[in-house]
């Protein structure tokens, strides 16, 4: 657990942020990722060790899904920090 980041402030406003690995729901196919339930612009994607861009490379369809602009290959690491609900 991350806390403490990602405001102007330094701070986030004292609440928690999870990581989880999404690598597994990678299969060359897929571009609708899900995790826990997220507050709204809350999240964090790392594709292959690279911050992706929410409304650019991500779209958050909803507080559990995001979608990618791009289709991940098998063998890539996907890393999300949210803010849970």
């Amino acid at each position: 657990m991350i806390s403490n980041v990602f405001t102007r402030n330094g701070g986030s406003n004292g609440r928690s942020f999870d990581m989880i690995d999404l690598s597994d729901q990678i299969d060359n196919s897929r571009r609708i990722f899900t995790l826990k339930a997220f507050r709204r612009g809350s999240i964090l994607v790392f594709f292959n060790g690279l911050a992706q861009r929410n409304g650019v490379e991500i779209t958050e369809l909803s507080r559990s899904t995001f979608q990618t602009s791009f289709v991940p290959s098998t063998g890539s690491t996907l890393l999300v920090f949210y803010q849970p609900l």
